[in-house]
This record gives C-alpha cells, sequence and structure tokens, in this order.
C-alpha cells in the first residue's frame, strides 16, 4: 500500500515537472537583412490570443509552451512560422516584402495583389494619410495619387475639396467620384464623413476597366475606402494627439480712409462731399484686424483599440476634430466613433459588422471670402456705441447688441454689410449632422475556391440647421422690426446589398483563373422641409429659435403676402431612387505572364423612364509581363516589367435630377396681370422622357517597371477618355410656355467630350545602415476638350457669384465646341491708352477709330476679328484654367529614432481670372482698394503707371486679359519631424513619438491675387467646372503649424 502511494506520487510530481518544464519564456529579437531590429512586429502563439510586438530594438518576450509555434509577422514583410522546440532564445530575419508588387489592392467587389492588377488603380495608406494632419482626407491626397487632381475652394471649417479623377467627366452634371467606405455605396456626408485616422487604405480606380463594375454611378471614378481592422494579438490601444496653430498671411494691405476718399474721387469728385451718415475720415476701420485673428487652432485626437485571435479580430476608434475659423467667431466640429469586427465561426464560415456613428456641427463664420470683408469702406466703424441713428420714435424697439454697429457705406457686393455683427448673427444658429454608416457581411466558402459573400450596409445623415434673427436696425434700408426663428432639415439615407459568388483555382501551376458573379440592390431617398416664424412683438432672445411649433399652415407664399420679402411658412419635398444591378468579372494569367480581365455590370434606374432604364457597362484590359519572357527573366538591372493595355465603359446617373424626365407644375406663383399680382398654378419644369445615361469610354495604356533590386520603380500611363450624351439643360421652344423653373430649358442629351492625358510616377527607396530615404516624384497632365453641344446652344457660359459677374464683366467663361471647358474669355488687352495722341492714333485702314469711346486711361484693346471696330464680336477665348502639368515631390528620410518627410506640390501652366482687382486696383463700386493704388493708376499727371483710369467708360471693368493671370505655383504642403522614444522609457507603453511640422508653409507664385488655387462654386449657377479659376479672394488655406504625441501600449 505503502509503495503504490509512493509511486502515485512520484508519477503526479513527475506530471507537474514536465508541465513546469514545457511552459517557457521565449525571448528574441526580430531582425532586418540588415541586422537592424524591427520594431512593433507581432509575434503571436499560434491558434491563441497570446502574443506581443517587438520593443524599437526588436525584442520580444512571451510565454510558450515547448510545442507551439509563433507567427511573426509585419507589414512589408513575409511572415514567418517558427517552432518553439524548448528554444527559450531566438533570433528572427524577416525578409522584406517587395511592398510595391506585393500589397493587397482593393477593386469593386475584391481585391487582388498589385502584381496581378492590370487595371488603373492609384493606391495610398492609410500612414501615409495621416502624415497630413486634416478633418478631411481629400485634402491629404492632393498631388498624392497620379491622375488626381484636388482643388481646394475653400480653405475655411469644414470645407469639403473638389476632387477630378483624370479630368472633367460631365458638362453640366456631378463629376464627383462614387465613394466606397467598406463595401457600401456613400451618397452622403461625402469625405467629411470618414475619420482619415480610420482610414486603413484609399484606392483610386481612375479608368473604365477598374470603374465599370460599378456601372452608372463610376463616370468620375471611385474611392474606395478600407477601415482599419483588428489584428492577431493580445489587444493594442493607440492614442494619436495633435494640435495645430492657424495662421493666414494678410493679402493685400488696404487703403486709409484718406487715400480711399482721394481714390474715389477721381471717380466722382463730389463723393465723401459732405460725408454719409455714419461715416468719417477719422475712423481708418482696419476691417481684417477686426474680423480676423492672428492665429487660430485646430485639435485632434484619436484613440483606438484593436487586438483579435485566429478566430475573430476587432477595432474599435473615437476620434473628435475641431477647426476654429480664422475669423472671430465660428467652427466646424465632428465626433466619429467605429466598430469593425470580423468573426469566424468555422473555416468555412465568417461575418462581420461595422457600426460608425457620427455628430458634426458647426457655425458659420460669415466670411466665405476676403473680397467684400477687405473691400469694405475703411470710413465705417465697426460700433457705433449708441443709437441715435434710429428715429427717436422707434428707438425703443432696439438695443445696442443688434443695433448699435456701424453700417459700411460700400463694399464690392450690391448690399454693404457688417462682418462682425454678420459673425455675432450667425452665431445664433447652429447647423448640426447626425450621421451612422454600418454595414454586415456573412462569406461562406461552400466548397473549396468557392466563396459566397453576403453584404448589407446602410448609411443615414440628417442635418438640422437652425437660425434666429433678432431685430435690428442699421439705416433707413437695412432694418427690419420682425423677430424670426427657423429651423429646416434634410435627411439622406441610402442602403445596399450585394450577394457575390466568387471562385479561384490555380491549375498545373500555371492556370491562374478567378471569376465572380453578384447582384446588387440599392436605394437611395431623401426629404428635406423646413418652417420659419415671425414675431412683431417677439423677444430677442435666443431661445425664440427653441420653439416647438415652428410649423405653419401657411405657405411661404401666404405668409410672403403678410410679410413682403420675409418668406416665411414651411416647405418641404422628397426624392427617391432605386437600382438594381447584375455584375461579373473574369480574371485569368497564365504563368503569371499574360493577363485578362473583363468586368461587366448591367444597371436599371428608377430615375430614367421604362425605355431607357437599363444600361451596359462592359470593360476588358490585357497585361504582358515582359520580364517574364526569356530575353528579360535574369535580366540583372530589370526586376519587373509589366505592359497594361485596356478598354471599358461606364456610365453616369448622377448628372441626371430625379425630377428631369417629367413636367412639374408648381401652385401659388406670383403673376402680374395689370399691375394686379395674381396666384396661379404655373410650369415649374419641364420633363424630358427621352433621358438617356451619360456614357464613358475609355483607352489606356500603362507600363509598371522596377530595377536595381526594387530600389526603383516606374508607372507610366497614357489615356483617352471620351463621354458622350452628356446633359445639357437647353432651351426650348418659346410656345412650350413661361416657366419660373429652369428659365425656359429642358435636360437633353445632346454634349460630348473629351480628356486626353498622360501619368507618371517615379520613386526611389533604400536603406543604408541606420540611414533609410525614399523620394518619389509624380507628373500628370490632362487636356479636356468639349466635342459637342446642343444644336441650338452654341456655346456655355459660365462665371457668375454673389458679385454679379456676370452683369458686371460680361461673360467671364465660354465654352466652345471643339474647345476647352470653362475657358476665360473676353477682349484681349493691349496696353493703355497715354495719351488723346495714342487715342487719336488707333484707326482702321479706312481712317475711322477702331476704338471710337476710348479715351486717355483706357485699355486698347485689339480687333481680334479685323473689321476696323471694337465690339462684342472682338471678344476670344483669353485664358485656361486647367493646369499644363500637376506635380509632387515626397521624400522621406530616417536615421535611427528620428523622421523626417517633405511634400511639395506644384501646379503648372494655368490661368486665373483675377476679379479682385476690378475692386481693389480700380475701386469699382465704391471698394476700398489697396494701399498705394491711388499712385498706380493712370491719372492725366501719372500717364506711366501700370494699371487705367478707374473712371474710364469704354470698357475698363469688362472681362479682359487684363483680369487674366498665371497661376502656377509650388506649395510646400507638408513638413513633419519626428522622434521615437526609447522603449520602457514610461512603464507600460510601448512606443512613443513626438513631432513637430508645418503644413502649407509657404506658396511660390508670381500670382498677385489671394490664392492660386481657386474654384468658383458658381459657374453659370449650376456648373461648378464652369467657374474654375475665377478668383473671388475665396478663403485661402491656411499656414498651420503643429505638434504631435503618438502613444501605443
Amino acid at each position: 500500500m505503502m509503495n503504490k502511494l509512493l509511486l502515485t506520487g512520484l508519477l503526479c510530481l513527475s506530471a507537474v515537472v514536465t508541465t513546469v518544464a514545457q511552459a517557457l519564456t521565449v525571448r528574441g529579437r526580430i531582425i532586418d537583412a540588415d541586422r537592424k531590429g524591427i520594431p512593433g512586429v507581432n509575434v503571436l502563439v499560434k491558434g491563441t490570443s497570446r502574443g506581443t510586438t517587438t520593443t524599437a530594438d526588436g525584442d520580444f518576450s512571451l510565454q510558450a509552451d515547448a510545442k507551439d509555434r509563433l507567427v511573426i509577422s509585419y507589414l512589408g514583410y513575409a511572415a514567418q512560422e517558427i517552432a518553439v522546440n524548448n528554444q527559450t532564445q531566438l533570433e528572427v530575419t524577416l525578409a522584406e516584402d517587395n511592398k510595391m508588387l506585393n500589397e493587397v489592392v482593393v477593386v469593386g467587389y475584391g481585391e487582388t495583389k498589385r502584381r496581378d492588377l492590370v487595371s488603373s488603380v492609384a493606391s495610398i495608406s492609410g500612414q501615409e494619410i495621416n502624415e497630413f494632419k486634416t478633418g478631411n482626407a481629400a485634402t491629404a491626397i492632393q498631388g498624392k495619387l497620379p491622375g488626381v487632381r484636388v482643388v481646394t475652394p475653400s480653405g475655411g471649417p469644414g470645407a469639403q475639396p473638389t476632387i477630378y479623377i483624370r479630368g472633367v467627366s460631365s458638362l453640366q452634371g456631378g463629376t464627383s467620384p462614387l465613394l466606397v467606405v467598406d463595401g457600401v455605396p456613400i451618397y452622403s456626408g461625402g469625405l467629411n464623413s470618414i475619420n482619415p485616422n480610420d482610414i486603413a487604405s484609399l484606392d483610386v480606380l481612375k479608368d473604365a476597366s477598374a470603374a465599370a463594375i460599378y456601372g452608372a454611378k463610376a463616370s468620375g471614378g471611385v474611392i474606395v475606402i478600407t477601415t482599419k481592422r483588428g489584428k492577431i494579438n493580445s489587444g493594442r490601444l493607440d492614442v494619436d494627439i495633435n494640435v495645430q496653430a492657424q495662421q493666414l498671411q494678410r493679402p493685400y494691405q488696404m487703403a486709409s480712409s484718406d487715400e480711399y476718399v482721394q481714390f474715389q474721387r477721381l471717380k466722382n469728385p463730389s463723393f465723401f462731399n459732405p460725408p454719409p451718415s455714419g461715416q468719417s475720415l477719422t475712423n481708418n476701420t482696419d476691417w481684417w484686424g477686426a474680423v480676423i485673428r492672428p492665429s487660430s487652432p485646430v485639435y485632434n485626437a484619436n484613440i483606438s483599440y484593436t487586438g483579435g485571435s485566429n478566430k475573430s479580430t476587432y477595432a474599435a476608434t473615437l476620434g473628435y476634430f475641431r477647426q476654429e475659423s480664422q475669423a472671430q467667431f465660428g467652427y466646424w466640429q465632428r465626433v466619429n466613433a467605429r466598430f469593425n469586427g470580423d468573426f469566424g465561426v468555422t473555416d468555412w464560415l465568417k461575418f462581420g459588422v461595422v457600426f460608425a456613428p457620427r455628430l458634426e456641427d458647426w457655425k458659420n463664420y460669415a466670411v466665405s471670402d476676403f473680397l467684400g470683408l477687405l473691400g469694405t469702406d475703411p470710413t465705417t466703424a465697426v460700433r457705433r456705441g449708441d443709437l441715435n441713428h434710429i428715429p427717436a420714435a422707434d428707438r425703443s424697439q432696439y438695443d445696442l447688441e443688434w443695433s448699435g454697429w456701424g453700417y459700411p457705406y460700400a463694399r464690392p457686393s450690391n448690399n454693404p454689410v457688417n462682418y462682425y455683427l454678420e459673425m455675432k448673427r450667425a452665431q445664433l444658429g447652429l447647423n448640426r449632422v447626425y450621421g451612422i454608416q454600418s454595414n454586415a457581411y456573412l462569406e461562406i466558402k461552400p466548397a473549396k475556391g468557392f466563396t459566397f459573400t453576403s453584404k448589407v450596409g446602410g448609411n443615414v445623415d440628417t442635418y438640422n440647421y437652425q437660425n434666429f434673427s433678432p431685430k435690428f436696425y442699421l439705416d433707413p434700408q437695412n432694418f427690419t422690426n420682425l423677430v424670426s426663428a427657423s429651423s429646416s432639415f434634410n435627411t439622406n439615407y441610402s442602403w445596399s446589398w450585394f450577394n457575390t459568388l466568387g471562385y479561384a483555382n490555380t491549375f498545373n501551376g500555371i492556370h491562374n483563373l478567378k471569376a465572380l458573379v453578384g447582384q446588387e440592390a440599392q436605394y437611395i431617398d431623401g426629404y428635406y422641409g423646413s418652417a420659419t416664424r415671425y414675431s412683431s412683438q417677439g423677444t430677442n432672445d435666443p431661445l425664440f429659435n427653441s420653439i416647438d411649433n415652428l410649423v405653419s399652415d401657411r405657405s411661404p407664399e401666404q405668409i410672403n403676402r403678410q410679410y413682403p420679402g420675409t418668406g416665411g411658412g414651411t416647405t418641404d419635398i422628397n426624392r427617391r431612387e432605386a437600382i438594381s444591378s447584375l455584375l461579373g468579372r473574369l480574371e485569368y494569367n497564365y504563368d503569371n505572364k499574360y493577363y485578362f480581365t473583363g468586368n461587366v455590370r448591367r444597371d436599371g434606374n428608377s430615375k430614367f423612364t421604362r425605355a431607357n432604364q437599363y444600361a451596359l457597362f462592359p470593360s476588358a484590359s490585357v497585361g504582358w509581363r515582359l520580364s517574364q519572357e526569356g530575353f528579360l527573366k535574369n535580366n540583372k538591372l530589370v526586376n519587373d516589367l509589366f505592359l497594361k493595355v485596356r478598354w471599358g465603359q461606364r456610365g453616369n446617373s448622377n448628372a441626371i435630377p430625379p425630377t428631369a424626365t417629367y413636367d412639374i407644375a408648381k401652385v401659388d406663383w406670383p403673376y402680374a396681370f395689370g399691375g394686379t399680382t395674381v396666384y396661379s398654378t404655373g410650369p415649374w419644369l419641364s420633363g424630358n422622357p427621352n433621358l438617356q445615361w451619360e456614357v464613358d469610354e475609355d483607352f489606356s495604356i500603362g507600363l509598371d517597371a522596377t530595377a536595381l533590386d526594387n530600389k526603383v520603380s516606374v508607372n507610366l500611363e497614357y489615356f483617352d477618355n471620351n463621354a458622350r450624351k452628356l446633359l445639357l439643360n437647353a432651351p426650348i421652344q418659346l410656345s412650350y410656355g413661361t416657366q419660373y423653373g429652369w428659365s425656359n430649358s429642358q435636360w437633353l442629351n445632346a454634349g460630348a467630350l473629351r480628356n486626353r492625358g498622360w501619368e507618371a510616377t517615379i520613386n526611389y527607396g533604400d536603406k543604408k545602415g541606420d540611414f533609410g530615404y525614399n523620394a518619389s516624384l509624380i507628373f500628370s497632365h490632362v487636356k479636356t476638350t468639349v466635342r459637342q453641344l446642343y444644336g441650338t446652344l452654341a456655346y456655355l457660359d459660365g462665371g457668375g457669384n454673389d458679385y454679379r459677374e456676370g452683369e458686371r464683366f460680361g461673360t467671364i467663361s465660354r465654352t466652345y465646341a471643339g474647345g476647352i471647358l470653362g475657358a476665360f474669355y473676353g477682349y484681349k488687352a493691349d496696353g493703355i491708352f497715354r495719351n488723346q495722341e495714342e487715342v487719336d492714333a488707333y484707326r482702321g485702314p479706312d481712317g475711322r477709330p477702331i476704338q471710337s469711346d476710348a479715351k486717355p486711361g483706357d485699355l486698347r484693346f485689339a480687333d481680334v476679328n479685323g473689321d476696323g471696330v471694337i465690339n462684342s464680336d472682338d471678344r476670344t477665348i483669353i485664358g485656361n484654367p486647367y493646369p499644363d502639368l500637376t506635380a509632387n515631390f515626397n521624400l522621406r528620410l530616417s536615421y535611427k529614432r528620428f523622421d523626417l518627410t517633405a511634400d511639395m506640390y506644384g501646379v503648372f501652366g494655368q490661368d486665373v481670372f483675377n476679379t479682385v482687382k476690378r475692386y481693389f486696383t480700380l475701386g469699382d463700386y465704391f471698394s476700398n482698394v489697396q494701399a498705394g493704388s491711388y499712385n498706380n493708376v493712370w491719372r492725366p499727371d501719372n500717364q506711366d503707371a501700370p494699371n487705367p483710369n478707374p473712371n474710364a467708360t469704354a470698357g475698363n471693368f469688362q472681362s479682359s486679359s487684363y483680369y487674366v493671370e498665371k497661376g502656377s505655383f509650388v506649395r510646400g504642403r507638408n513638413f513633419v519631424f519626428g522622434y521615437n522614444l526609447p522603449d520602457n522609457l514610461i512603464k507600460g507603453i510601448r512606443a512613443c513619438r513626438v513631432y513637430v511640422g508645418a503644413q502649407n508653409l509657404f506658396t511660390i507664385t508670381n500670382y498677385t491675387g489671394v490664392n492660386p488655387e481657386v474654384q468658383s462654386n458658381s459657374g453659370n449657377g449650376t456648373t461648378p467646372q464652369l467657374g474654375i479659376g475665377i478668383d473671388h479672394a475665396q478663403y485661402p488655406v491656411s499656414r498651420n503649424l503643429q505638434v504631435g504625441l503618438n502613444l501605443s501600449f
């Protein structure tokens, strides 16, 4: 008995010892080919959630059993599995993966390795996006992707840049690229709805061979965003904090009150004699100093937690971004949250969810451009300090808070405003967006090589706008005795559901086949409404804005009858669009040498009538890897050489307004009969039931090459894109009747344009010991030509905005068939008539004056058509708003724990129409002028001045080449210097990096305006692309100085 007990005890002790012996502490170091430690490498015990990451020196330590295997992985390196086998000390060398060739690129409804990519796709990692700290990823990718042009129409808080992919895809329709996030189309919110810190990768499908699988939404290209997913590790907490100081350079030094009055008396000798009410030469108001802050902050904070095991991974993020206006008031802020989860049930079943709510809110800052602000007369004080300008009988109705303000005599617009007061009024309102982006997917692998995926996604954005307007009295023409409160909303929602079945297999080791078939349904809807309440007995208390019962049972027109000109009441409307699609893709390559990819999509859209409801969009591309041929296979210089040829078609249903195919009548339209206003029903829109899809046909050739042990990579692209059946809002016959809607016009498929160009990317990178470097150059060129317009529509005009340029300048831009889209149009200025002798000498062959109404000091216009007289027939194309070349240079350097990034962006060959000269140089509409302008304009005693007579009558204010300037520029976009602190310097912190930097540090240009990178948001009222390059002194991008901290736990 005693022996049995002893034997049992020995066996138990042996088991315990064996168990203890199998639990090992494994230490090691992960190094690269130069025996340098690699930080941040994931080391995981296979089949468990136990794992760690390496320190800055590449060291790690974790618990493992003797029989375990360690999975070692890191981006840019080939993963390895190492058997523990009782080893307690390991040294593992990771081999670099050629990132350019082996990185995964997301394409429509799938992904592929870059080395196998035949279509034209430009990619950027989330890490590179986040080198440029911003609230909108479009700003971060400017210049970084060949063929992708990002134009920033405003640098104000929350401004959304405009993105053009290989030119302009429509004449008067939408040109924005389709945005797809985690496989789900996003139709509202734009890139402002995505936290850049959540992005893992951004891929741009540039040509039809890539984008055709998205069909009728893809004519402007497709931006595919993949957000960060969880990783197989024991859990990682990352914190990113960034603070910036925005600085706007004063663009002009404006004239004092004395010079302002002296200048205006050149045009009207009795100006300011006597001074208008409330004006004084002693005021000398500096409107820039009163309204614009020297510096304003930007706050950006993000926290994320990622982790997972072999079965499931998760990522949870929370982000906050706030950008203050450079004006004294106003901001835009956003809070984003996101949860991404992927869960493996079995080897053949997997599902996942994405849930991403956000909240945006902002208060307007009233200064959308600096033309009105700087042009405001300096003789007006910002505040009056009393109410003596109000008639005594009415004075008790008003208070100093809203009525004790100076009212400017003039500014470049028709209606002068006190910008400081407008900012304060704007703070009484609040704009807010509640948004949710979500999706869920199911993935089943029913048999070898087959994958079935079903994904459903939904997005909702609700915009709420609230505004309060108090009573105020500024002068007898600018006052109100009504308090008003208004509230409006705009809700946009969409859902999509797609199901795909994919197959992938390799036969005999050389035949690589992938196929995909699928179906997708989408529904897009929205509705909006507004309500306004007025009170003549109300209070100036902003709480009036919060009353629940804003909705009135009277229409706006009915309220206008009671309160003429106030517009109150309620309005509401809804819109919807349904899309049904079938899609397919076939990919084949033979021995990684010869490639073929074909895509097809059939779309049906409810916006069209039945006869035109469906369209087919095919594409095909072939590739030849020359480096696999015998004559290059073992070449020591060239590592890879891949030639690609592509063709495809895609559509544009976004160009078509929801109501364009049917007639609409409007009730309560005012008609004048015999001097009496009668309210009745009238035509609102004239529909066209024969509208079809806009079609974009694309041909391109590409060449990818790597050389010198993959240190050098080159990408060359040529493309020729032809768009047809483009929508034009063309005039209709007068017999159809008079419309109040869109000026007696109707949408027609009548236009065509062509985008042709090339792109080049050159990259060189290497590492020598502790020193690493990477430099890249990107060049893009595109020429956009209009090939066809509607028969009775000889041209398209553009250029109007709030300053009524169409009225003041005449036509600024004109588009002819065969010409440039949005080309500047006007007279060709050929100097200034310095004296009467020059005026008299400007005669035609018949001896008659060519410019009959010219006077000394006027601009001399060229007789373009040679008929001996200057008239409207001499107007011609005077400038091209599109650049000949865009370029970007990026440099990354690293040495031990230090890193440096420098990014430069350039635009060359574009022209800019500088409307500011009319006001700040010539003082039109009683605008203030730049300091020194009095001595820079023609006067009888100053005949050699560089600028014409501001009192001229012969067309100095007409659109002419005098206002057109070269707009080429080079901008220092981003400079960042960082340092990684030693590991374990602070207990519990895996990694810590601090950095400082500057964004938009400088701009080198000969342009005399505020900002050479401009795009008018107005065009001809419907088409922004017809107004590109027209400078109204829009809110420019600011110079931002920054400091930041990255922490990992």
